[in-house]
């Protein structure tokens, strides 16, 4: 609450870079993204501690995205033998995957076949780039100057510090939450 209103009310923190929040777990981000910072926003607005409601977004490390490229390779691997990758390739194909399958956190999908779809690696020279959903994310994480908040964990964040990086912008304010699990990430 101090950061909210240090960077949307007092003059001399009015800046454009959004608060930080880095947790330990994606349940957490979840929940700080979708139910709490939403709720506190309300709250804050209402009362007019803050001028408009907050911009709150979650950034997370590639792996968590899906890859057109690996997808295609791994659907063809599938369909190499149909009959035993039957429900699997029924799964992907009736939900409509390669259009909605973007955060693979969103899907319950054992993380074996996670990791053979998700993006790896450098994506420069990948053949699909042009209509690349992660690569229009990344684009869009350094551009959106409206973020208020973004949350992020403890790794991203550290790998952030470290050396310039695409998803995470730099931050006015940070707030490590889980502190007693920062020092293992």
């Amino acid at each position: 609450v101090a950061a909210l209103v240090a960077r949307t009310r007092l003059p001399s923190y009015k800046m454009t870079k959004p608060i930080t929040i880095a947790t330990s777990s994606i349940e957490l981000q979840s929940s700080i993204v979708e139910k709490d910072i939403p709720r506190l926003s309300e709250i804050l607005y209402e009362h007019d501690i803050i001028y408009k409601p907050l911009k709150v977004v979650l950034r997370k490390g590639k792996e968590h995205y899906m890859c057109y490229s690996r997808y295609n390779a791994f659907m063809n691997e599938l369909k190499a033998h149909p009959i035993k990758n039957k429900k699997l390739i029924a799964f992907f194909e009736s939900n409509k995957f390669e259009k909605r399958g973007f955060d693979l956190d969103k899907i319950k999908l054992p993380q074996n076949i996670k990791e053979k779809i998700c993006v790896k690696g450098s994506c420069s020279r990948c053949p699909f780039a042009d209509k690349c959903r992660y690569g229009n994310f990344l684009q869009e994480c350094q551009y959106d100057s409206n973020i208020d908040i973004q949350v992020t964990n403890h790794n991203l964040y550290l790998a952030s510090r470290k050396n310039h990086h695409e998803i995470l912008r730099s931050s006015s304010f940070v707030i490590i939450d889980e502190a007693h699990k920062f020092k293992d990430a």
